[in-house]
């Protein structure tokens, strides 16, 4: 199976709960609230996940998901789960999800991370995508027990020891895409038939 690891995802708990549209929640969102730095962005991976979630490869098992938080957690994905777009409903479902450890009917799970490298190393094969890697259709790579690993924040790059780890690091195009654009590149890379035609060089 090829997993999809959104790598330091900008989603991470408040120590206490807060009122958002009638709905109790505790995640960090500069949308509501002021942030500093790279913080507070869970609409970005929320545009990275919904795509992934509702494509058939996910749903018929053939690609995993996972979520790297930027507070050091891990959300796993199983077929079936599903996540609301709207923000209050998105934020009350991560609330739940850092409370209880699971959701969406046990569908999506939450577990203390290890430091990222360390996680990856239970890959065989690690392929970073960067625009600072080499232009090659993500099919030629993406292999059996393969993690595709992304960045999932909106500005910025993956640490230096996560491209420590990798086995190849791999670009889209010379440009930084938006998180829902990489979901759609992504799959469609994996997807082709044809390695050559998914070529964006």
């Amino acid at each position: 199976m090829i997993t999809l690891l959104l790598a330091e995802a900008e989603i991470e708990a408040l120590p206490s709960p807060f009122l958002f549209e009638g709905r109790e929640v505790r995640i960090l969102d500069a949308a509501i609230m002021p942030t500093d730095g790279r913080r507070g962005r869970p609409d970005a991976a929320l545009a990275f996940i919904r795509p992934v979630l509702a494509s058939d490869p996910f749903r018929h098992g053939s690609i995993g998901l996972l979520v790297h938080t930027c507070d050091g957690r891990m959300i796993e994905c199983s077929p079936g789960a599903a996540f609301p777009s709207e923000r209050a409903d998105y934020l009350a479902l991560l609330t739940e999800l850092y409370d209880r450890g699971s959701c969406c009917a046990g569908l999506v799970r939450m577990r203390s991370s290890l430091p990222l490298p360390e996680e990856l190393r239970r890959f065989r094969r690690i392929v970073v995508m960067s625009p600072l890697g080499e232009k090659k259709p993500l099919r030629q790579v993406a292999q059996e027990e393969v993690v595709v690993v992304v960045g999932g924040f909106t500005a910025g790059e993956l640490s230096p020891g996560i491209f420590d780890q990798a086995d190849e690091v791999v670009s889209l195009g010379d440009e930084y895409l938006t998180l829902d654009q990489v979901a759609t590149l992504l799959l469609g890379e994996i997807t082709s038939p044809d390695p050559a035609s998914s070529a964006r060089a």
